[in-house]
């Protein structure tokens, strides 16, 4: 993060476009079991926004 010449950014994106697919098509379908940790996943993928918000406006 924060790195010159560096394509992180673009690994995150795509890690965050990702997670949302998963996550649409978990709603759609129940592919994810029910003991899924939401809250730990949640938490996980703030820090990936953030990070991704970061290298993007700063």
């Amino acid at each position: 993060m924060g790195e010159q010449r560096s394509d992180s950014v673009f690994t995150r994106s795509f890690s965050a476009l990702v997670i949302a697919l998963i996550l649409n098509y978990d709603r759609k379908r129940q592919i994810l079991s029910d003991q899924f940790e939401w809250e730990q996943s949640q938490s996980n993928i703030v820090i990936l926004l953030r990070k991704l918000h970061k290298d993007l406006y700063h």
